[in-house]
């Protein structure tokens, strides 16, 4: 809640709204801070109060070694999904 009301802070809302649902825009994986920032919110206790959708992910989760993706970059990208 802290970065949520910070944010808000920064983008200058005078308030919070309600919301039922929500999208998180934050799933592919574009380099290792990516992949950090969801491991500290996770560290952190960070998580969904309301039901949450995903974008796509840069990976197929069960196949990207069969289909030839390579352990740096899969790997990771497999991580961030979870």
């Amino acid at each position: 809640m802290r970065v949520v009301v910070r944010m808000a802070d920064l983008q200058g809302a005078p308030e919070l709204i309600s919301v039922s649902q929500a999208h998180i825009d934050g799933c592919v994986y574009t380099g290792p801070a990516s992949l950090e920032l969801a491991e500290k919110l996770v560290a952190m206790g960070g998580s969904v109060r309301v039901p949450t959708t995903l974008n796509a992910i840069s990976v197929d989760r069960r196949r990207w070694r069969a289909l030839g993706v390579p352990a740096d970059l899969g790997e990771p990208a497999s991580a961030l999904a979870d």
